[in-house]
């Protein structure tokens, strides 16, 4: 719909993002780190002009979050 421009924007949310930021939360808080009691997921917004830069089976857009460390 983009592509055809059938829609202006939309946003972006990956399963695989969700849980990367989720374990990575997990380990912080099995490390002893303090970790704020809420914390918001950023939503990118996707255009015309940026659609390459997400792939439905992609995990992390580049520059949108920091991979996971173990």
């Amino acid at each position: 719909m983009l592509e055809n421009s059938s829609i202006s924007t939309t946003l972006f949310q990956s399963p695989c993002w969700d849980s990367t930021h989720a374990l990575t939360t997990m380990m912080d808080v099995l490390d002893g780190k303090d970790v704020p009691p809420v914390s918001y997921m950023p939503l990118a917004v996707v255009t015309k002009n940026n659609l390459d830069e997400f792939t439905p089976n992609g995990c992390l857009p580049d520059g949108y979050s920091e991979p996971a460390t173990n």
